[in-house]
Order: structure tokens, then C-alpha cells, then sequence
């Protein structure tokens, strides 16, 4: 049984992911040198697989079809999100298909959907692994682009909830509203990444932990 908290953080986590897509996607569509490529469908026929998906990597992950060629994404987030919402007080509104607006609703009504829709730890274990998925992806396509920079370092920066993650690994607990009033406060060091995310220091966020 998957609970409210545990369906609203994965939504957060794959809406991240979708962010994140969104601006790697505006960044091809802008290069110049990848006009051609912009009406391509991926599939057998495309004759760039890497911008194509690069391109249209959204739109394969809200569909139920798996690629040929890409047989590891995990499909069928917009089926699946607008078969949730019928269990909520949002029944019979139509769920637009984007992965930022599929999570937005989700992260909304997860109470509902945890409580009511009996596919709803399908729906998280596919949250989960669309946000793992577009986490690989996104990080390679920018390595492509900047080589070894955006690999993590032994004292990273990372986003709030990834980085409420890597606390818990170290056996500890801290809430993401937290880390963001100590980084007000000048009490931890805040970054950007490549996507514009904000994202905090590890170091620092353990070290204030320890002196709590």
C-alpha cells in the first residue's frame, strides 16, 4: 500500500525530471543545426535517434507504446494518470498530456489516489522509474554537450528532495523546507544546475544537522 507522502515525492521527483526535459528539449529545438529534425517521429525511420528522442522523448513516456529501439522507458504515465483522477474530486477533468501537468495532478490529489485507486503503487513505481530514466537521460545528453563537468563531485550539490535522499542514506532526516530556510539564512550554499534547478551542498546540510 503506497501512502500520500511516498506518491506525492515520487511525483515531485518525475516532475523535476519533466522540467528538466522540457529545457533540454527547448535547447534542441533552438539549435539551428537540428531544423531538419523537429517533425521526425521516433522509430526505424528516423534518421537521428538521439535528437529525435531528445525531442519526443515526452511524448513516448506519456504513451503506452515501447519503442523498438528504446525498450527500457518506462511508458504509459498519461493512460494511467487520468485512470487515477477518476477516484478524486477532479473527476471528469481532462488531463492534459504533459508530463509536468500529469505529476502536477497527481502531487495534488495523492491523498485521493493513494487512498482510493487500486493501481496507485503501479503509479508510483512508474513515477519512479520515469524520474530515474529522465535522471540518466538528461545527465547524459548534457554530458554530450559539457563532458565530464556535470558529473557528481565527493561534496555535491544536489536539489531538496535528492538531497533529503542522501541524508536519509546516512542515516539521518531532514525535510526540504528546511534545507531551504537554512539556505536563507546563509547557513548552507546554494547552487543552480545546468536546468536552472536550485540545489544546496551536501557537506553543509550534514554538518548543520550534526550541530542541531
Amino acid at each position: 500500500m503506497i501512502d500520500q507522502w511516498a506518491l506525492q515525492a515520487a511525483a515531485v521527483d518525475a516532475l523535476d525530471g519533466f522540467t528538466e526535459l522540457w529545457t533540454l528539449k527547448v535547447g534542441a529545438t533552438h539549435a539551428p543545426q537540428r531544423e531538419r529534425i523537429q517533425q521526425a517521429t521516433p522509430g526505424p525511420a528516423s534518421p537521428n535517434g538521439d535528437n529525435d528522442l531528445t525531442l519526443n522523448l515526452e511524448m513516448i513516456l506519456l504513451g503506452s507504446v515501447v519503442q523498438d529501439k528504446q525498450p527500457d522507458i518506462p511508458v504509459g504515465l498519461h493512460r494511467l494518470a487520468a485512470h487515477a483522477m477518476t477516484v478524486t474530486p477532479a473527476h471528469g477533468m481532462a488531463v492534459v498530456k504533459s508530463g509536468v501537468m500529469c505529476c502536477e495532478l497527481i502531487k495534488i490529489y495523492a491523498y485521493d489516489i493513494s487512498e482510493k485507486f487500486d493501481r496507485a503503487e503501479e503509479l508510483h513505481d512508474l513515477l519512479t522509474d520515469q524520474a530515474r530514466y529522465l535522471d540518466r537521460f538528461v545527465t547524459g545528453q548534457y554530458q554530450k554537450i559539457h563532458g565530464d563537468d556535470t558529473k557528481l563531485s565527493d561534496d555535491p550539490f544536489l536539489d531538496a528532495t535528492s538531497l533529503q535522499r542522501a541524508v536519509k542514506l546516512r542515516g539521518q532526516e531532514v525535510l526540504p523546507e528546511t534545507v531551504r530556510q537554512w539556505a536563507m539564512r546563509g547557513h548552507v550554499a546554494i547552487s543552480r544546475s545546468m536546468t536552472g534547478k536550485r540545489t544546496y551542498r551536501l557537506a553543509d546540510v550534514m554538518a548543520r544537522i550534526e550541530a542541531a
